[in-house]
């Protein structure tokens, strides 16, 4: 054999034990720690059920080949899709035991060693449609006349889980915006765009509203403002007959107490044309109780023409009536005459 041939033998031998050292350290297993995103679904793509939670960070513990590690990772910059039996249920499920299954990671060739967390908890619920009136409430002003709402109804879907959350004549809530009354004039029909929400307190996760806006068409009488008073005095009503029989101290000043109202009523007040005194109403059996504390009566504006009318006042930031401390105590009455010895 001559030179040329021998060195196209070692040249062949040399690329050949090449090609097997390389298949060789491309086949070998090792294992890696990878971060993944799992995404559970029904396969419902009419959006009729809901899963809880949507998707989880997980840490999976993987073994495969070098190239096989490789596609892994591409696969995983995307989430992982999970299935889930469309039913009404909560279920903890092994994740381990579903990606040793799952189809995106089957065909990079790895195999799942282990998943952290190994077990979560997954709720399935189905959506359910009924129709709710449209309700609205035009804080800022006074209106005149009907209001009109288009369309008077709307379609509410929630969770059949949380629909006993729901009150009996449930209902939506067309909320305008006070910016959209900012530069409205008085005695003109407006129409605006208003957004629909449940109503507050009535949070339901995975609620969805159909439509997601209504035109509101209504008419404004005048605004409404306010004034905050540095003090407001209290004043006690009750049965005249218990006047001289009970001693009743109580907190008289109350104080930062915000009025609202018409602004013309609003404005008298600023004034000190008109007056506003706390009410408190005493019963002849909470004054033998000697009561301690009531919530106030209400609120009066006191105009000098003598046209007495309750208005809307809070002090802080409670809606409620403030609690007034009391403390009642009775009369000494004088001893009757002392016969005279004949």
């Amino acid at each position: 054999m001559d030179f040329r041939s021998r060195s196209w033998t070692y040249l062949g031998v040399t690329t050949l034990t090449l090609l097997i050292w390389f298949w060789a350290a491309s086949e070998s297993r090792e294992a890696r720690s990878l971060s993944a995103q799992v995404r559970f679904t029904t396969g419902d793509a009419g959006g009729t059920w809901i899963v809880e939670p949507v998707e989880q960070a997980v840490r999976l513990r993987i073994e495969g080949s070098k190239w096989s590690l490789q596609k892994a990772e591409a696969a995983l910059r995307s989430p992982l899709f999970v299935p889930v039996v469309p039913e009404v249920k909560s279920r903890a499920m092994d994740l381990a035991l579903a990606l040793q299954v799952n189809d995106a990671l089957l065909e990079t060739g790895v195999s799942v060693l282990a998943c952290e967390p190994a077990v979560i908890e997954v709720a399935v619920d189905r959506r359910e449609r009924l129709e709710a009136p449209i309700r609205t409430d035009i804080a800022g002003v006074h209106t005149v006349g009907e209001i009109e709402v288009d369309p008077p109804r709307a379609v509410l879907v929630v969770p059949s889980l949380a629909r006993s959350r729901l009150p009996a004549e449930a209902f939506v809530q067309a909320v305008i915006e006070p910016q959209q009354l900012r530069d409205l004039a008085p005695s003109v029909r407006h129409t605006l765009t208003a957004s629909l929400r449940l109503p507050e307190g009535l949070g339901i996760n995975g609620a969805v509203i159909e439509p997601m806006t209504a035109r509101v068409s209504f008419t404004i009488r005048s605004r409404i403002e306010e004034i905050v008073l540095d003090t407001v005095r209290v004043q006690i009503a009750g049965p005249h007959q218990d006047y001289d029989d009970y001693v009743i101290e109580l907190e008289d000043t109350l104080r930062s107490v915000r009025v609202w109202g018409e602004g013309e009523l609003i404005r008298r007040i600023a004034s000190g044309d008109v007056k506003v005194i706390g009410l408190l109403h005493l019963t002849s059996a909470e004054k033998e109780r000697l009561i301690e504390s009531k919530p106030l009566t209400c609120f009066l504006a006191i105009p000098p023409e003598g046209s007495v009318q309750i208005v809307n006042a809070s002090v802080g930031a409670s809606a409620q009536m403030p609690v007034v401390s009391l403390k009642i105590s009775k009369r000494n009455t004088a001893a009757g005459p002392v016969e005279s010895e004949p």
